[in-house]
């Protein structure tokens, strides 16, 4: 899981946002402008994931008189850094497994700018259009955006499941989200050994903006965390006066939800098998 305390430059950001299984190259940009080297030298990575087969890559400007200017260069020249993955052969080995090659990876479209200045917000669309018109999905990390995140310093959502479910459905939704730079609590990231389970798991409840609910059938049989979880998250819903529940059906019925609980039948879900993907792109919505 992401850790945002104290942080106090983009340049963190920079190195510590995106983990998961992201593993690749690294270097300086060579970039000039008016023919002359900067005097603090941009710096790039190519980010492979072997679990959802993907490439990023993440720039960082460190603090510049110009930096749109740099960002724009950077755009301009995409090609140099897209040709940095052709005919180069990655291979990672995680605990366990055996050696995986990286090199078959599909290069996503997007490009992560960390920038050490406060950008206009005219800067970002003539950025967001030079983008688009390199076919770039382009995401902007700025001062801005690193004081929102010091101010947040917490996961957006809690993810409460039963372990049955983890494989799945928890644990591949909770990847998603983080690779699309949304933190969420979930047990595996956000514990630590040592950590007691059950103030970890409140803490988790009571600081997040939603609770994500995976309803499954072995949810709805659970008597047990999933329940003592569940009626937590309703208590602090009727003491905010607030929703915060986002239920996502997976096998389950309406009438099965009502059983359980008619409250939560009253809510809006999303059903787990439109497919992971848009699963994913309709919490982001609500959460960012």
């Amino acid at each position: 899981m992401n850790n945002f305390e104290n942080m106090a430059t983009v340049r963190q950001l920079y190195d510590t946002e995106i983990k998961g299984d992201y593993i690749g190259p690294e270097g300086p940009f060579p970039l000039e402008l008016n023919g002359n080297a900067l005097s603090k030298p941009i710096l790039w990575k190519m980010l492979q994931s072997n679990t959802s087969r993907s490439t990023i890559f993440t720039f960082y400007i460190p603090d510049n008189i110009d930096p749109l200017q740099i960002a724009i260069s950077i755009l301009d020249n995409s090609e140099w850094v897209l040709k940095l993955k052709i005919g180069l052969i990655i291979k990672s080995r995680l605990p366990g497994h055996d050696e995986v090659d990286l090199s078959d990876t599909v290069f996503t479209g997007r490009f992560i700018l960390y920038i050490e200045n406060r950008l206009r917000k005219i800067d970002f669309e003539t950025l967001l259009l030079k983008a688009k018109s390199k076919e770039i999905s382009l995401i902007i990390r700025d001062l801005d955006y690193l004081e929102k995140v010091v101010a947040r310093n917490f996961p957006l959502a809690f993810i409460s499941h039963d372990s049955r479910d983890k494989a799945e459905i928890a644990g591949e939704l909770a990847r998603l989200l983080i690779q699309n730079l949304c933190p969420v609590w979930y047990d595996e990231y956000s514990l630590s050994p040592g950590d007691n389970l059950r103030e970890s798991i409140e803490k988790g409840i009571k600081e997040c903006k939603k609770c994500i609910l995976i309803l499954t059938p072995n949810f709805l049989s659970n008597n047990g965390w999933t329940k003592k979880e569940f009626d937590s998250i309703f208590t602090r819903e009727l003491v905010e006066n607030n929703k915060l529940i986002i239920p996502i059906w997976a096998g389950v019925s309406k009438k099965e939800i009502f059983d359980y609980s008619p409250s939560l039948a009253n809510t809006v879900g999303i059903k787990w098998d439109i497919g992971i993907q848009e699963v994913t792109r309709k919490i982001m919505k609500v959460l960012l």
